[in-house]
């Protein structure tokens, strides 16, 4: 692949530029974290842990309104699995190596069909966001920049 594509061994140099701007862009917003009052953390880990994994990845609040909620958890978890795909390639086929190695290779098979399934439900509900944004219009939603 790597000689088909011009330039192709200045993949991982722009991935490291992306993580620089990344984490240059995220000290900001610590700093700004750092100035906010801390809000009471109680004494349950147990329930802590509970809310960190329903209202962070299970993204529970956004599926007040199911269709809008659907969308946003196809478009937000379609990403995070395209992101193997993403670190295959920088890591110039690292990935493809570590998980075709187990289970003789159904694994990484596994890991293109998740792939291949979610781009194709990234693009419908991207299509579906669109489509909301821009004819169907729900009062709540605007043209702004946001």
């Amino acid at each position: 692949m790597s000689e088909q594509v011009p330039l192709y061994p200045l993949a991982p140099l722009l991935f490291v530029a992306a993580v620089a701007i990344f984490l240059l862009q995220m000290a900001r917003h610590l700093r700004v974290f750092a100035h906010a009052r801390p809000t009471p953390v109680t004494g349950e880990p147990e329930r802590r842990l509970v809310d960190f994994f329903v209202f962070s990845i299970v993204q529970i609040r956004m599926f007040k309104d199911l269709r809008a909620g659907l969308m946003h958890a196809a478009i937000f978890w379609g990403f995070v699995i395209l992101t193997i795909g993403t670190a295959n390639r920088v890591t110039f086929g690292l990935v493809e190596t570590l998980l075709r190695w187990p289970l003789d290779g159904w694994l990484w098979r596994l890991a293109l069909l998740g792939q291949n399934l979610l781009a194709v439900s990234v693009l419908g509900a991207i299509g579906y966001a669109l489509f909301r944004r821009l004819i169907s219009r729900p009062r709540r939603l605007t043209l702004s920049r946001d």
